[in-house]
């Protein structure tokens, strides 16, 4: 599994990185968080709601059997 970058926390089955990005042309700095289940955990995303400032995100974890990948979609006409 490919690792977003430093792990800032850990616990109840998540993980969360931190990864700085490059700043924008206008000088603006950004960041970029991801939150994933641990190794082995069913969690998956439940709800996100994004607002201007801040982005509330609630996993609830699976029943089994876990749910099946969703298929690729071709991209282009």
């Amino acid at each position: 599994m490919a690792k977003f970058g430093p792990i800032v926390w850990s616990g109840h089955g998540l993980e969360v990185y931190v990864s700085p990005g490059r700043p924008t042309k206008g000088g603006g700095r950004k960041v970029w968080i991801r939150i994933q289940g641990a190794i082995g955990t069913q969690f998956r995303v439940y709800e996100s709601l994004s607002y201007a400032r801040s982005a509330d995100v609630c996993f609830q974890e699976q029943p089994h059997p876990p749910l099946s990948p969703r298929k690729r979609r071709a991209s282009g006409p």
